[in-house]
């Protein structure tokens, strides 16, 4: 038996080779799915913040001057410098990680001491006597 490609079969594989070619043209073109990466913290974390409360056991002062500086130091860890009327409280680094939305939960020693989100610091500790301090600033 003779074989023989009918002259209907030659132009369809061409016109199959040019769509499939097409197909790839565009397909290559497009963006990749996935957004960034969540392990590197948003960039505008770092920055100063404004003292807007100063919370000491169940006493909240709302007119503390002070400032919060932030400074990134690798993709997940930041320097921290909170300043109260105009005295360094302390200086430390926080790891922070992905909580939810905008926020990152940051962490010394691997212990939660509190949040930030770009817009608002939030500094929540208990010490071994109990007592819990929290500061809250905003940029």
């Amino acid at each position: 038996m003779n074989s023989v490609c009918s002259p209907i079969a030659i132009p369809f594989m061409k016109n199959l080779w040019i769509a499939l070619l097409m197909l790839l043209t565009v397909s290559a073109c497009l963006p990749e799915k996935g957004g960034k990466d969540d392990t590197d913290p948003e960039p505008d974390l770092s920055g100063t913040y404004r003292v807007t409360s100063v919370r000491f056991n169940s006493t909240t002062n709302n007119s503390v001057p002070g400032t919060v500086r932030v400074a990134k130091v690798s993709n997940a860890a930041y320097d921290v410098d909170i300043t109260l009327n105009g005295q360094s409280l302390d200086t430390f680094q926080v790891d922070v990680r992905k909580a939810s939305g905008k926020t990152y939960d940051m962490y010394v020693d691997n212990e939660l001491v509190g949040d930030i989100d770009g817009t608002q610091f939030r500094f929540d500790i208990t010490d071994t006597n109990n007592d819990r301090v929290v500061i809250i600033a905003r940029k």
